[in-house]
């Protein structure tokens, strides 16, 4: 649907284009938009003659109307008479034939001295038209031209589409040239992909221009037509003062010098991001922000030095522009506020575009930071649009701000009389056995408080990215409650005692004690369950146990990965050291497939160990890319260590 929308699109501002470019380069509009209320044009099969002025009560259009009337007749009849200038009356008359045509004065002086003259002159040019439209009605003349106009349009048909292939493949094979990100021009592939597309608009428009040109020129029908609608189009619809009318050509033209400021100013705004952005690195928002402000500038200059060359006086819209300003004032003033509120967003930076953020009560990542609103996208992959105003008027969090690494409580209450020092250790294996709980910062277990019914413990780890709290959250309860019942520390829940004393309620309760003698509590298998039933559940306890003796046979201790991590940065250890990448340079970083080796040579794994020993300790905290773009991989990407 896009893909059509931008091409109906590009099909009508090209349309707009040929038809203005055609509009400006016909005769008819160069001699009628000069001043129509002084001159007229005298037309013949669309092709505009000479042009006359008023005389006496007649308008200059009155007369062109009368002489065009005149020609019609005399082209439709095709008699052989020609014209010819004579004298009554001392006044100087342009006849066809024994027809009157027109009278000429001092006002249809344009390249004469005298009426005389100048009727010489048209009458040349009257004898010329008329033999031109008496050729070109004849059937050979038509069938001639209705071949040619046919070749023409298929030729200009087959013409595009080759030249369409031809830059097509060329431009694919400079793409693919420069598409390398180590090729130096690879930073212009955005613009020069840009400029070819306008380029293609432009020689799609010049080739449409010229085909639809020549054959509307063929025939007489055809021209008059075309002469007919620049004619429309050049009809006074707009006053903006006494003697100032506007067209619709007049209107075509501001619409495609706006069109043509705005692609400008766009291509502008999109440099200063695409390059100026990308070498500002962390601080690329405040250079977008300067971008924006930088068109929104352009383009208010650019209307300004616009409007007066259409015509315009902006002096007399200051009336309206004040009654407009007060009504806008108090129409748009959230949109203005959230607008003020995402350039302070993207100047001060409290959050940016992949923060993991709260606010109002919804919670996800920040995937855009427009002009007025601000796209979240939640955990469950619903996007929502937030205004820019409310992270200024309300309370945010921004779990990613700064450093990603943040904080997970987990409370567990614990029966009283349990052992402490067991709690807290069951407690401690449960985040040290999670890969997505760092080791550092260490885990701790805090003793909250004695409470009611349980003493309070609360586990405190660090996660390196919050969108995955909730989870890690949810991970740790299974785990803490199943090595709790693995350690038999008993989970309590509040427990009430309630004292009813009443003479007829203890009479009642002794008489049913007689009556109904205790039944004993031990336990019995039922006579009629089928003994699989005790295999499955004694196979599915076995399971369990055997999960926790292993969860509890495992070492958890920091010795190892303390003198793994020392071995790497002692003198046989891995070659650290400043590395250059696109004229960056990044501090005391190793690469992940020298890693991979040394591990293989140190501790005797194989490649898949090693690539997983790599992928703990980073996902522990205590390595990372040094742009955290990837994983740990067994490739030439560099790593640094946290601490």
């Amino acid at each position: 649907m896009s893909r059509l929308l931008k091409y109906t699109l590009k099909c009508l501002l090209l349309g707009i284009l040929a038809f203005f470019i055609v509009l400006h380069s016909s005769p008819s509009m160069a001699q009628t938009t000069v001043n129509p209320t002084e001159k007229a044009p005298v037309v013949a099969d669309g092709k505009v003659l000479f042009e006359v002025g008023g005389f006496g009560n007649f308008s200059p259009r009155e007369r062109a109307e009368f002489i065009n009337q005149k020609l019609k007749v005399k082209i439709e009849s095709l008699s052989e008479e020609d014209a010819r200038v004579v004298r009554e009356n001392g006044q100087i008359i342009l006849q066809v034939g024994d027809r009157y045509l027109l009278t000429l004065t001092e006002n249809d002086l344009l390249s004469a001295s005298t009426p005389f003259q100048q009727g010489k002159l048209w009458r040349e040019i009257i004898d010329v038209a008329l033999d031109e439209a008496k050729q070109q009605r004849s059937p050979e003349y038509q069938q001639q031209a209705a071949i040619w106009m046919v070749s023409c349009l298929l030729g200009s048909i087959i013409f595009i589409i080759i030249l369409r292939l031809i830059l097509r493949f060329t431009s694919n094979k400079f793409f693919r040239w420069i598409g390398s990100p180590e090729h130096p021009l690879y930073s212009w592939k955005q613009p020069a992909n840009f400029l070819l597309k306008v380029a293609w608009f432009v020689l799609d428009a010049s080739i449409c221009l010229g085909v639809f040109y020549w054959i509307s020129d063929r025939l007489p029908q055809t021209r008059i037509w075309r002469y007919r609608f620049f004619w429309l189009l050049s009809e006074p619809v707009i006053r903006i003062s006494e003697t100032d009318l506007k067209s619709i050509k007049d209107i075509v033209v501001l619409i495609l010098m706006s069109l043509g400021l705005w692609f400008a100013i766009s291509l502008i705004a999109r440099w200063l991001q695409s390059y100026i952005c990308n070498q500002a690195g962390e601080d690329a928002g405040t250079y977008e922000v300067i971008a924006v402000l930088i068109r929104y500038a352009l383009i208010c200059i650019a209307f300004l030095i616009v409007l007066p060359l259409w015509g315009l006086n902006l002096a007399s819209l200051t009336v309206l522009g004040g009654f407009l300003g007060v009504g806008l004032g108090f129409g748009v003033q959230n949109i203005v506020n959230n607008f003020v509120s995402g350039l302070i967003i993207n100047l001060e930076r409290p959050i940016k575009v992949g923060d993991f953020v709260t606010v109002a009560g919804l919670e996800g990542t920040v995937e855009k930071i427009g002009s007025r609103s601000t796209l979240i996208r939640t955990l469950d992959r619903v996007t929502i649009v937030v205004p820019n105003s409310r992270f200024l008027d309300s309370e945010t969090i921004n779990r990613s701000y700064g450093d990603p690494i943040s904080r997970l409580k987990i409370s567990v209450g614990i029966a009283y009389g349990s052992d402490v020092p067991l709690v807290r250790k069951a407690l401690l294996e449960v985040a040290t056995s999670h890969p997505e709980v760092l080791l550092r910062p260490k885990p701790e277990v805090w003793f909250l408080e004695f409470g009611d019914s349980s003493l309070n413990f609360e586990l405190r780890v660090w996660t390196a990215d919050p969108k995955q709290q909730p989870r890690i959250k949810s991970d740790l309860n299974y785990r803490v409650e199943a090595n709790l019942n693995h350690y038999n520390i008993e989970i309590p829940f509040p427990q009430r005692d309630l004292n009813l004393r009443s003479p007829q309620l203890q009479q009642l309760v002794h008489s049913l004690q007689k009556q109904y003698p205790p039944i004993s509590t031990e336990l019995a298998k039922p006579e009629n369950e089928d003994a699989s039933d005790f295999s499955l559940k004694n196979v599915l306890m076995t399971i369990d146990e055997k999960e926790m003796k292993a969860i509890a046979a495992r070492d958890w201790s920091y010795i190892d990965i303390e003198t793994l991590v020392a071995h790497l940065k002692g003198s046989e250890g891995i070659e650290i050291k400043d590395r250059r990448y696109r004229l960056k340079t990044y501090p005391r970083c190793f690469i992940g497939a020298e890693l991979v080796d040394w591990l293989m040579a140190r501790e005797t794994c194989s490649r898949e160990e090693a690539i997983a020993i790599g992928e703990h300790l980073r996902q522990r905290g205590i390595i990372h890319h040094v742009t955290d773009e990837h994983p740990f991989l067994d490739e030439y990407l560099f790593y640094q260590f946290y601490y």
